[in-house]
């Protein structure tokens, strides 16, 4: 993972950024803002972060900044929505908590965004995309909408397929259900059904103590 350290006016508009593989480094260029004029804060370098970035959207910015600056307990208490279910045989790995309904939803196509939609994630070539030389899923969670993109299979959660970080110790995670009418390929794998998702949030409660938040 990348991290963008973010320079912003009083106001909130963005002044400056810049992209950092590393963490410590990204950390000591925000402290070094911080000492002269204005706000800075560090956020990890996802596609929907550097298009705020490069958009200066202060409002979306100032909701991922206020999620990164949450205590343990308001995260925490964020996870515990009503109808969270965790299955008692799954155990995760390095403290990773996984709030979850375990209920699907339909994957939704690059055709069913609508033009203000599509204004949110314009890093994505939609020229190719509606050529048909190039494709793109998203869902919704929790009203928002997300690109079905991946930062990886998350090996701290067995059985999920993808994840997509919003701070350091949290963000969504996804995996695809199991297809009801046909559950088994003809070579005896699991087959998923790839038109539904099943969605949840994950805090890695390892990362989060190791972080000193």
């Amino acid at each position: 993972m990348s991290y963008i350290a973010i320079r912003r006016c009083s106001s909130g508009a963005v002044i400056g950024s810049r992209v950092f593989t590393m963490r410590d480094e990204a950390e000591a260029e925000v402290k070094a803002w911080s000492e002269g004029a204005g706000p800075a804060a560090v956020a990890p370098a996802t596609p929907a972060i550097r298009s705020m970035t490069r958009r200066n959207d202060s409002d979306g910015l100032a909701r991922v900044l206020a999620e990164l600056s949450k205590t343990y307990t308001e995260v925490m208490a964020d996870l515990r929505e009503p109808g969270h279910i965790t299955p008692p045989e799954l155990e995760y790995p390095h403290g990773v908590d996984i709030c979850t309904n375990w209920v699907p939803r339909d994957v939704i196509n690059a055709w069913e965004l609508t033009p203000a939609e599509r204004e949110d994630f314009d890093y994505l070539d939609w020229d190719r995309i509606e050529a048909g030389e190039d494709s793109a899923e998203f869902f919704r969670y929790r009203g928002d909408l997300y690109y079905l993109e991946s930062e990886g299979t998350p090996a701290f959660a067995p059985g999920w397929h993808g994840y997509l970080s919003d701070s350091f110790f949290s963000g969504v995670i996804y995996r695809f259900p199991v297809d009801e009418y046909s559950p088994r390929t003809h070579d005896g794998d699991v087959n998923y059904d790839y038109e539904r998702i099943i969605v949840g949030r994950y805090i890695s409660i390892g990362d989060f103590i190791n972080t000193g938040r």
